[in-house]
């Protein structure tokens, strides 16, 4: 394994495999920082004439999940923003009320792969109505 750091966008994507490739010509998978950094890791990968090496991207974005739909990633981690900000919001005022917190609280999230693609639309989860939080 071999981690090349760059910035979380695509041409920062696409620079960090170029450089990797010129360390490691041979390479079986990509796990990048976001979406957008994977995408530039498959445009390196498709310049360079590589194929069959797996890229997994994250966030779930719409570009994310429409690349795996055609196959250009395998997969893009889900966190759930909305879900993360309502639950800390509670944790904060559960703090401020004197209750004890857990060290870890753990927000569920998914993996989006090609089998969920065809059984829904592509969706932004930043557009998703937020819960309504209640104290």
């Amino acid at each position: 394994m071999h981690a090349v750091l760059r910035d979380g966008t695509s041409t920062g994507g696409r620079h960090a495999t170029e450089r990797l490739l010129r360390k490691h010509a041979k390479c079986d998978g990509i796990f990048a920082v976001n979406d957008p950094a994977a995408l530039g890791a498959r445009a390196a990968l498709v310049e360079a004439g590589l194929t069959g090496v797996t890229v997994v991207g994250f966030d779930g974005s719409r570009e994310g999940k429409a690349a795996v739909k055609v196959g250009k990633l395998y997969a893009t981690p889900i966190q759930y923003p909305d879900q993360i900000g309502i639950e800390t919001v509670r944790a904060i005022v559960r703090h401020f009320n004197g209750e004890a917190l857990p060290t870890e609280m753990l927000i569920p999230t998914s993996l989006y792969r090609k089998k969920a693609s065809r059984a829904e639309p592509i969706h932004d989860p930043m557009t998703r109505p937020l819960a309504r939080l209640t104290c």
